[in-house]
């Protein structure tokens, strides 16, 4: 009995966090001009693009409001340099950066 009760609270939470997550807007996403980003994937084991070089890792370019953040978990600086090459993305920091 006091399972049956468990389990129609939680069932009962889970609907209204599904209501309440249905009434939040959903921001758009455009290009990386000022106020808006893009993220450029440049590491990663499983991508598509053949002139990427896979290994085990990730990393990506995130550019917003002019900055430049690169989040980099992969494994060989090497493969990053030549998948940021071919995706033609240079890896140099911004004026604001400096």
């Amino acid at each position: 009995m006091i399972a049956d009760k468990w389990v129609v609270s939680r069932s009962a939470a889970l609907l209204l966090l599904i209501e309440c997550a249905a009434t939040i807007p959903a921001a758009p996403m455009a290009s990386a001009a000022p106020g808006n980003a893009q993220i450029t994937v440049l590491y990663d084991a499983f991508g598509k693009t053949s002139a990427m070089q896979k290994d085990w890792g990730y990393a990506a370019l995130v550019e917003y409001g002019g900055k430049r953040i690169l989040f980099d978990t992969g494994n060989n600086p090497e493969i990053l340099a030549q998948n940021a090459k071919a995706k033609g993305v240079a890896l140099t920091l911004t004026a604001s950066q400096k």
